[in-house]
């Protein structure tokens, strides 16, 4: 039971394929130019034989070309059977021999036309299947639901033997044999296998053409494929290349600007942390007296400022400084003694750099 679903799909995929290849080398014949359509895509001419009272009857699915009658006349006409491999000669019997049928039958019968014609001889002729020859072919007419049309073609051994003997000895090749032209189309084909003519198979040229096409292209795809990834390749290389100068270049920007930005910093720094030295000298010219002279000033990094001097009252000098706007905290270091030489009073005083904010806020002098 498998091994028959088996082989009705393969039927039915062969017949799908058929089809489509048909279809397929139908659209491809109209892209190929018209001088090379009759080599690769040959049309099969028919030529019809039949059998008259005096000789064979010539003629073709188009037109007929006459009776010819004898051995020679058969010879002149050789090149008609046998000469020409774009020619197939196909045997048209007279109507008297043939028995037509019509069959309805089942849908799944369509798979296995010719086994269920074999069934069908017996109910619908007089012969059984191994005393005739015969083909059937579905036809596209209405049938009932679930069924379909077929025409069923029969003729008995003994005609189809005569008939080819005949044939024989008019050296006439055969390749079908069939009962009137319209068969010829529909593709009933009533000559055994062993009485047809061996050819070569009409699509190898065809065949061996699409394969060569097919392997140049396959080819040129394949170089064009590995050209394309060369050059995707290159480009990357460049645009990295160009990337790392780039890279290099901002890497070489940035460093300038962190070293100006720390360059800035250390002199900010540093000059937020050095006192100011002019500012602190003007407040000591302005808020000392004029009888106070100063011998040494002193400014330390940490904003320590020392001055030593004399002054005839050292005493007020520490409310003399009282409100400066740059010194705080003003004292006197060490002892403050008699000078023999000036009798003024020699002193050492410091006092601390006030920065810009508590300078803001220092009380205003008097």
């Amino acid at each position: 039971m498998n091994l028959q679903v088996s082989s009705v799909v393969l039927l039915r995929l062969h017949r799908a394929m058929d089809a489509f290849l048909g279809w397929w080398l139908g659209e491809l014949r109209t892209f190929v130019p018209r001088r090379w359509r009759a080599s690769l895509f040959p049309v099969r001419t028919w030529t019809t034989i039949e059998r008259v009272a005096n000789g064979w009857s010539v003629g073709s699915t188009e037109r007929e070309e006459g009776t010819f009658v004898g051995d020679e006349a058969v010879a002149s006409k050789q090149y008609v059977f046998s000469r020409d491999p774009e020619t197939w000669v196909v045997l048209l019997l007279p109507s008297s021999v043939v028995l037509r049928r019509r069959l309805v039958l089942p849908l799944a019968a369509r798979d296995s036309l010719h086994r269920v014609a074999a069934y069908e001889l017996d109910r619908h002729t007089p012969f059984r299947a191994d005393q005739v020859r015969y083909d059937v072919r579905a036809l596209r007419e209405p049938a009932p639901e679930g069924r379909f049309v077929a025409e069923l073609l029969v003729v008995p051994l003994a005609t189809i033997d005569e008939v080819l003997r005949q044939s024989g000895e008019a050296g006439i090749a055969l390749d079908a044999m069939c009962g009137t032209k319209p068969d010829i189309a529909t593709g009933l084909n009533l000559l055994p296998p062993s009485g047809r003519r061996v050819r070569r198979k009409g699509r190898g040229r065809l065949n061996f053409a699409l394969a060569g096409v097919a392997t140049v292209l396959a080819f040129a795809a394949m170089v064009g494929y590995v050209h394309n990834r060369d050059d995707a390749l290159i480009r990357m290389r460049a645009e990295v290349a160009a990337l790392r100068v780039e890279t290099k270049s901002v890497e070489a920007l940035r460093k300038q600007l962190n070293d100006g930005a720390g360059a800035d910093g250390f002199f900010a720094a540093r000059k937020s942390a050095s006192a100011p030295v002019l500012a602190v000298l003007a407040e000591l010219t302005q808020r000392l007296p004029d009888d106070t002279s100063v011998e040494r000033v002193t400014i330390a990094a940490d904003g320590t400022v020392g001055w030593q001097g004399q002054s005839p009252q050292a005493a007020r000098l520490v409310d003399a400084l009282k409100g400066a706007d740059t010194l705080g905290e003003p004292s006197f270091q060490g002892s403050i003694q008699t000078d023999p030489t000036t009798s003024k009073e020699r002193f050492y005083m410091v006092a601390h750099v006030r920065k810009a904010k508590e300078a803001g806020h220092a009380p205003a002098s008097r």
